[in-house]
This record gives C-alpha cells, structure tokens and sequence, in this order.
C-alpha cells in the first residue's frame, strides 16, 4: 500500500471510529460535562454572578484540566499500546495521519467543550430567555486549543507521566504564578486564551493574545509533526 492510497479525509474517518470506540473518551465527555455544570452553579450561586453568562468565561478554566488528561491519555495511549505501528500500517503517510489524529482531538475536544459549557449555561440559570453568548462558542474552542497543545506535547515525549507533568505545569499550575510575579503572563498560551474569553467581543486589544496562541499552536505542532516524522514508531 502506497503513502497515497488512503486519503486525509478517510485517515480521519478511520481515527474517529478508532476514538469513538474508546471509553476513554466518552469518559472525558461525560466527566467534562459534570464539571462545568458542578462549577457553573457554583459560580452562579454568587450574587455577583447569579444569573451572568459571564460565569462562562470562567468556566473553561476549571475544566480544561479534563481536556489535558483526555488529550494527553489518548495520544500517549496509542504509543503504550502500540497501537500507532498498527494505525502506520492503515495509514502509511505519517504526514496524513498526523494531521487526521490532530482533527480527531481538536474535534472532540471542541465538541465536549461545546455540549460541557452549553449545559453549564443552562446550569447557571443565565439561559432563561437569552441568545447562546459566544462565551459557549469561544470557550469550546479555547479547551480544544489547550487539548491540541497537551496532545503535541504528549507526541513529543510520548511518557504518560512526563506528558501529563509537563502539559499541566505549562497550562495549569505555572500560567498563574508567572502572570503574578512576573510580567511574562500573556505570553503563555492559557493567560493569552482567558484574555480572549474574557472580552468576548472582538477588539484591537485581543490581537497580541490571538497571536500568542496561535505562536503556542503552532510552536506545539511543529514539534509534534518533527518528532513524528522522523523517529520510530
């Protein structure tokens, strides 16, 4: 079987019923889902938000932690198992199957971020009578951009635990304590994403944020298809 005989968009067919046959990831929905509604009401149970959709924007942050678990366990899942010689074997082009892995995780993950904060909406009370707020929409992509990110990474270091140390220490545990002693905070990937999510409507003043994201998406996934293509299965 040549490089070309498998297209991309069979590629990702092929990886999204291997995905969809996980209980993995139907646990990272549902655990997700529990989360943001948990959090939603807890943030709207406030006076100061009850009833906001501005609780949204501070939902992604509370349950991104899942996306980076379910991201990093399926990738580095497929290397413990060995199952990514096997996924070689359906598709030859490491290239293509890179990238069809990558639409798989980026889709579901903004799909359960999507179905996670929808049913937070509804949670918090906010939805009585109201239009969806983009704080749905921007947040469901915001925790598939950080799952994209652990996702790389994990391809790149391929160990469970040094995966899941280094994707949490970069987006969870050092974001906060740089943006409070340092001034390098915007420059890391989810201080840039919650500046986003927290002004919602498009501005001159979200560009530098944008753009550090997509400098950290990229970054990532340069590594990620390097290290890919050039080593072992």
């Amino acid at each position: 079987m040549g490089d070309h005989d498998v297209t991309l968009a069979s590629a990702i067919a092929v990886e999204a019923r291997k995905a969809a046959s996980l209980p993995l990831m139907w646990g990272w929905t549902l655990t997700e889902v529990v989360v943001a509604t948990l959090v939603a009401r807890a943030l709207a149970s406030s006076p100061i938000a009850a009833g906001s959709p501005g609780v949204l924007t501070q939902v992604p942050a509370y349950v991104m932690v899942v996306t980076i678990v379910g991201a990093v366990w399926l990738v580095v899942s497929e290397y413990t198992t060995r199952q990514v010689s096997r996924s070689l074997i359906s598709v030859p082009s490491r290239a293509r199957l890179l990238a069809a892995k990558a639409v798989v995780v980026t889709g579901w993950a903004v799909g359960t971020g999507w179905i996670a904060l929808g049913l937070a909406w509804a949670a918090s009370n906010a939805s009585r009578g109201a239009d969806v707020p983009p704080a749905i929409l921007l947040g469901g992509v915001y925790l598939a951009l950080m799952g994209l990110i652990a996702a790389a990474l994990s391809v790149v270091l391929r160990g469970m635990i040094v995966s899941l140390t280094t994707a949490l220490l970069l987006l969870v545990v050092a974001p906060p304590l740089v943006d409070a002693l340092t001034t390098y905070g915007p420059w890391l990937p989810t201080i840039a994403g919650q500046r986003l999510l927290d002004s919602v409507v498009p501005s001159a003043a979200q560009q530098p944020a944008a753009l550090t994201l997509a400098i950290w998406v990229i970054a990532t996934s340069i590594g990620a298809a390097t290290r890919f293509m050039r080593s072992d299965a």
